[in-house]
Parts: structure tokens; sequence; C-alpha cells
């Protein structure tokens, strides 16, 4: 591995900082903590990513080592770092989206949720159509007392999410992959913005579950095809 200051022994100054680094030969992300609370983050995130592992839970990134102040993680998405590069069609959201659903029926089938599902966090590998899931930071065991977080915005989280003494569940992971439909960059069809005010529902027990809109989001991507040559179609397509 090239030389870095925090791997090699220094804590970051930034709550997070991101990277990308190589190990073993392979090129990998590097992600830091502040070294008072590196040992926690760092052994909470050894938690997740082993249950994930132990589940099986496709479309996520993994825990390939650890130091002191870091964690690297596996794969590097084809943005590079930062990872923000978006989707910019309507097949590549549902992409996008069909991967995110994909790990998020297992992840929820073994009582964990993400909690932060927004395109900064969500990547795709050079020439693969798969998307993956990343930064665990936030996930947790469903359900959970409601965030007192401050680094969880309430424009890009579920509602259920905040309120003083309730409690959320892995609905708020359905409301990310409505908030990933309604914040994309580009036009989608009617039908799919239907759908997204269901996966935004206000009432998270009339949210779907993340089986039942993966089956929905396949159903839909089998049995819709737009044509882009298509005038018409374009033109009657809303934004989300």
């Amino acid at each position: 591995m090239c030389p870095h200051p925090v791997r090699d022994g220094f804590s970051c100054l930034d709550e997070n900082f991101v990277d990308t680094d190589e190990y073993e030969g392979a090129p990998v992300v590097l992600k830091s903590f502040r070294s008072d609370v590196a040992a926690q983050r760092i052994e909470y995130l050894k938690v997740v990513y082993e249950a994930m592992k132990n589940a099986n839970v496709p479309n996520v990134d993994s825990l390939v080592h650890c130091g002191k102040y870091y964690v690297l993680l596996s794969p590097v998405g084809a943005g590079g770092v930062p990872f923000c590069r978006f989707p910019t069609d309507e097949q590549t959201v549902l992409e996008a989206i069909e991967s995110i659903l994909e790990a998020l029926v297992i992840l929820h089938s073994v009582g964990w949720m993400h909690r932060d599902i927004r395109w900064p966090n969500v990547i795709k590998q050079a020439n693969q159509s798969k998307w993956f899931l990343i930064d665990f930071d936030h996930a947790a065991t469903s359900p959970q007392d409601n965030s007192k977080d401050e680094r969880l915005s309430s424009e890009e989280h579920a509602p259920d999410m905040f309120g003083g003494s309730g409690v959320h569940t892995t609905a708020v992971d359905i409301w990310g992959i409505g908030h990933l439909m309604r914040s994309c960059d580009c036009e989608l069809d009617p039908d799919l913005i239907d759908y997204c005010r269901a996966l935004y529902h206000s009432n998270p027990s009339k949210r779907p579950t993340a089986d039942k809109a993966l089956h929905w989001i396949q159903e839909y991507r089998s049995h819709t095809h737009h044509d882009p040559s298509d005038q018409t179609a374009g033109l009657s397509r809303l934004k989300c």
C-alpha cells in the first residue's frame, strides 16, 4: 500500500475522511475517523458487516481491513471518490433501485436496516450493471428509538426517524428508496411517480416491504419498454 498519513497512525480531523487506497494489489476505499470516536465506530462497523456477511446480503460493500483509525472497504465505485455519479436516465435509476432492494430484502429479513439511503451511498462498479449500497455507519437493528443524530438530516431521511420518544423500523429504508426516485436527475414515467408516493407514505405501516417493492420494480421493468425515439412518450413523463 502507498504511504498514507491516516493509515500510518495519524487520526483524521474531519468526522469522516474518505479516500481511495490500495490493499493487497486491489483498489479499496479508505474511511478514517477522529481518534476520539474511531474505536467505537470501527467496532460497530465490524458487527454490521459481520451480520451482513453471515446473511449473504447481496449488493453491499464489504469490510476488507481495519486499522486503528480507519477501515478499508471494497468495491470502489466507478466514479471514484466521491461516488456522486448519479443515474441520468430511467433505466439506470431502476437498475440501481433493483440492486438496492435486493440487498434490503435480505438485510431486513435478519432484522437490520440501513437508515441512510441516498444517492451518495449508492455506487456502481465499472463495467457492471449491479449497484452497491455503501456507508453502513448509521445501520441499526429494527426497531430503533428515534434519532437524535445530528449527522442525519430531516430533508433526506424518513420523518418517522425523528420526533421525540417514538421508534422507527425498516420502513425508513423504503422511504429512502422513494427518496432515490424523487431526487434522481431524470424524468420518470407517471406509473413510477405514483409508486414513489406509495414508498413515501406518511404512515410507515402502509409502505410496501422491500420484497413487495422489489417485485413491483421487476414487474415494471419486464413489462415496460420505452422507445427513446418516441418523442410522445418522452413528453408524457413527469419528474418525480
